[in-house]
């Protein structure tokens, strides 16, 4: 007795190979959800320590220069802070000089602002 010689996949076989890829794909997908929520959570964390080293410079400068910065970029210029005024996002910190004491802040991507609840304003 000869066989026929078969060509093909049987659909048992196409939809186990289906199911695996499904099964990495889905895992996949979850685990870059994860990776970008921890991102977010990494830029923050950035954001925030340069707000207090920008805070402090800002300090520095008032004590020795007897008045409040009028940018950030001064503080960079005259050597108050070092690196650059760029956040983790892209965008530039903000000095707000007003009524009360100056205080580094920025933007998150989503219009979250970092930096004023740090001092209840």
């Amino acid at each position: 007795m000869v066989m026929k010689r078969r060509w093909g996949f049987a659909l048992v076989e196409v939809m186990i190979v289906f199911a695996v890829l499904s099964i990495l794909f889905g895992g996949a997908i979850f685990i870059s959800t994860k990776i970008g929520h921890a991102n977010m959570q990494e830029n923050m964390f950035m954001a925030e320590v340069d707000l207090t080293n920008l805070n402090e410079g800002i300090l520095l400068f008032t004590t020795i220069e007897g008045t409040a910065p009028t940018s950030i970029n001064e503080l960079f210029r005259l050597g108050y802070v070092r690196g650059t005024n760029q956040t983790p996002w892209g965008g530039h910190y903000q000095i707000h000089v007003g009524n009360t004491f100056p205080y580094a802040w920025c933007s998150m991507p989503d219009g979250t602002v970092l930096g004023k609840s740090q001092y209840g304003i």
